[in-house]
């Protein structure tokens, strides 16, 4: 039983550290950020937010509209692949958290 759980520790452990589809993102990159929802409503992706730095499969990020830093494991994170302007991408972040009124 001690075997079996020792085991289970270090196969998770590898299941997460060498995952081929996990991405390295660099340091002020830009990245999408998958917070846990509990209200289905809520737009997935929270975007975009910078990478400040990581160790291992923890990556610290930063919220470019209230500068509030994160952090988050790396399959949380998704690349953020638009090629804008820094005002551009604020803006969109900034539309994505305002209420429409209808």
């Amino acid at each position: 039983m001690v075997a079996q759980k020792n085991q289970l520790a270090t196969d998770s452990h590898h299941l997460v550290e060498y995952d081929p589809r996990v991405t390295e993102f660099p340091d002020h990159s830009y990245v999408l950020f998958i917070p846990d929802r509990s209200d289905k409503l809520v737009p997935r992706h929270r975007d975009p937010n910078q990478v400040m730095s990581h160790a291992g499969a923890v990556y610290t990020i930063q919220d470019l509209v209230n500068d509030k830093v994160v952090m988050t494991h790396i399959h949380n994170l998704r690349p953020f692949t638009v090629t804008t302007t820094p005002s551009t991408r604020i803006s969109l972040q900034l539309r994505n958290r305002t209420p429409k009124n209808s």
